[in-house]
């Protein structure tokens, strides 16, 4: 049996994407993706504590570790967002990382760039740097 999620457009609760079945666990997948010239970190799952700090600390690793490569944070596959991944996202953004995602959380994005104090230049390029797969 499957237990309704609604989008709330406020800024607290976690928004999810998909339909959850009752009892399910929600679990976080980082991957690390290694090339000659992009290092990428696929997220999978939801981004709701306890694992936003995991995923806080995987994105300063492979930062850390980067050699001349550009980073890219693939978001694709991410179905929940709560408060706390919200500002880790909001985080990197502001950071200029560059984010892959799909269009719920592009248009997530866009609503944490309306909802803060992100210059309107800053805001500009932190939509730009968010591709969409199409």
């Amino acid at each position: 049996m499957l237990k309704e999620k609604y989008l709330p457009l406020r800024a607290f609760g976690i928004r999810l994407a998909l339909l959850i079945p009752l009892g399910q666990v929600r679990m976080l997948k980082i991957s690390l993706v290694d090339g000659q010239r992009q290092r990428r970190l696929i997220v999978e799952g939801t981004l709701v504590a306890p694992w936003v700090s995991e995923f806080a600390i995987a994105c300063e690793k492979a930062r850390a570790e980067l050699k001349g490569r550009e980073l890219i944070v693939d978001l694709r596959s991410l179905t929940g967002i709560g408060p706390e991944g919200e500002r880790v996202l909001l985080q990197l953004m502001k950071d200029k990382t560059k984010l892959q995602c799909g269009v719920y959380v592009r248009e997530l994005l866009r609503e944490l760039v309306r909802s803060t104090q992100l210059k309107a230049l800053d805001a500009a390029d932190v939509l730009n740097n968010a591709d969409s797969e199409g």
